[in-house]
Parts: structure tokens; sequence; C-alpha cells
């Protein structure tokens, strides 16, 4: 292994249609809002629609089971921006305990999906507005309760209703293109429409390795004993003192589909082990395997300009 080393269609509709107590919201919920939520529970579901509600209300536990498992995150940004992802279950690195991302291969695939767009709170910050950028509409959900650590919003169509319980994973970082999350460093997520050149497939390359350390990055500013690669399919192994690359069969088919085709997604992968065959170094490093390994991915982040 090459590395471097220091010297169903309700289901579709929840998952994308993103969120009880009767709290009233307060007043500071737009500031409130900014950081990083992950959906905790599920609560109030009703199908509104009379074929749904025969097919699928004795399935509500395995749907809400499976949306819990597979996770979903929202962020919200003071540019007025917002991320949605979903992802898949898996385990994480805790940094207390000394182990390392090879312990969290993420089993992401195809079925991972990437939201972008606008948000604002209205009507006297009762209510989420979202505009996403795919142009499907602006949708609005209230607000049932925000405080530092929950947040519930209330979801109502024509096929289905509930309530969506959000826990806060991440505060507001100081720069917000440092986090993660931010459009800014998820550019390598959108599917191009069309075969990509040399230099963009760099590029793509490129940002997908700067979200990786601003997800380093921003568990050290946060304060977090925990990285977690949930929300972040890849080909890029993380070891507690070392980055790689995993084993073909443990590469990420969410990451794969990033690319415009196999051929494509195949050379990315072949312009990042190029770099990993260099044997880069850094020394002694800080003893700090979360800054080591920042600093490491910068390193092969410099040899694809």
């Amino acid at each position: 292994m090459k590395h471097l080393v220091l010297c169903h269609t309700a289901l579709l509709f929840l998952v994308g249609c993103l969120p009880g107590d009767s709290k009233q919201p307060s007043a500071a919920s737009e500031s409130n809002l900014l950081g990083t939520w992950e959906l905790a529970d599920i609560s109030n579901l009703q199908f509104e629609n009379t074929a749904a509600k025969s097919a699928l209300n004795d399935q509500q536990d395995v749907l809400k089971g499976q949306i819990l498992k597979n996770g979903l995150v929202r962020s919200f940004f003071s540019d007025g921006s917002y991320t949605e992802l979903t992802g898949e279950s898996l385990n994480t690195g805790d940094k207390s305990g000394g182990k390392d991302l090879s312990e969290a291969a993420s089993n992401g695939t195809k079925n991972n999906k990437y939201n972008y767009g606008q948000w604002k709170a209205i009507d006297n910050n009762t209510k989420l507005a979202l505009i996403p950028q795919d142009g499907s509409g602006k949708e609005t959900q209230a607000i049932r309760t925000l405080d530092q650590k929950f947040m519930v919003v209330h979801v109502a169509n024509d096929q289905f209703s509930c309530d969506l319980k959000f826990r806060r994973t991440g505060k507001p970082l100081g720069n917000i293109e440092a986090d993660p999350f931010h459009m800014a460093n998820n550019q390598w997520r959108v599917t191009p429409k069309q075969a990509e050149t040399d230099e963009q497939l760099r590029a793509r390359l490129r940002n997908h390795i700067q979200h990786y350390i601003a997800l380093l990055e921003a568990s050290l500013e946060r304060e977090q004993n925990v990285v977690s690669p949930k929300y972040s399919p890849s080909i890029i192994q993380i070891y507690n003192g070392g980055i790689g690359i995993r084993e073909k069969e443990a590469w990420d088919e969410a990451f794969m589909h990033c690319f415009y085709n196999q051929q494509d997604a195949q050379k990315g992968v072949d312009l990042y082990t190029k770099v990993l065959d260099k044997g880069l170094s850094l020394g002694a490093g800080t003893g700090d395997w979360v800054k080591d390994d920042a600093n490491l991915l910068r390193m092969i982040l410099t040899e694809l300009q």
C-alpha cells in the first residue's frame, strides 16, 4: 500500500427535504443557526397520500432508521450560503484514544447527495427559507425550537409531514471558508457535464484534498476529539501520522461518481498515487497526528499545482 509516513420514495423525499417541542425559537435565531447540524431524530411522521399511508405507515420505524443510519448534515454560513449532505453509517477516528481514520473507511455509495444554495431566517425568525442552487425552488420550513445544541424544524408537503431534530456538531469557524462543508471546499462533489481536461481534473482533486485539510483543521479549532469522514467519500487513507490510499475495494463509489466517467475517475486516482510515489515526508512532525496529516496533505496539494 502506498502511503506517506512521518520520518425507497418516502426515504428519498425525507432526505431531500431537510428539519417536538412547542418552545418558540429565540429572537437571535438567525445567528444561532450558524454552524453544522446533523440529523438526530425524526418525529410526528405523517403520510398525506392515501396510497403512501397504507403502504408505508407500518414501515415508519424502518424508514426513519435507514435515514438516521445514512446520516444527514446541514451547514449554515454567515455569507448566506448553506450546504446539505447525506452520508453512510460508519465508524469515526477518535483522536483522544489514539485511533486513526484507517478504522473509519467510508462505505459511501453513489446515493450520497450534495445540495447547496442560499438560506435565510424569515417571519421574525420563525421560519427557515432554503433556496437550492439547482433551481428546484424555495423551500420554507417552520422552526419549532432552536438553541445552542438542538434545532427542530417542521417539514410539510403533499406527500408527508414530520419534525426533524438536528444536533449541532460544529460551531461556526472564524473563517467560514476554512469549514470543510463550505461550498468553497466542496466543488469536487459537483459532477461535470462533460469529460475534463488534465488541469480540470487536477483542480477537482486539489479541491477534494483541501476539503480533507479543512476536515482535520476544523476539528482542532473546535477542540473536537473525533474526526469523522462520514460525509467525505474518498480514496484518501488517513493514518495516525501518515497519508495514503485505500485498498481499491474500499474506494468510495460516491467519490468516483463525482467525476464525469470512470476514465476520468481513474485519471484522478493516478494523479494522487503519482504524488504518493514521491515519498514526501515531514521529518519529525509536530507530535499531533491531526496537524501532521493536514501538513502532509498540504505538501500533496503543492505537488498538484
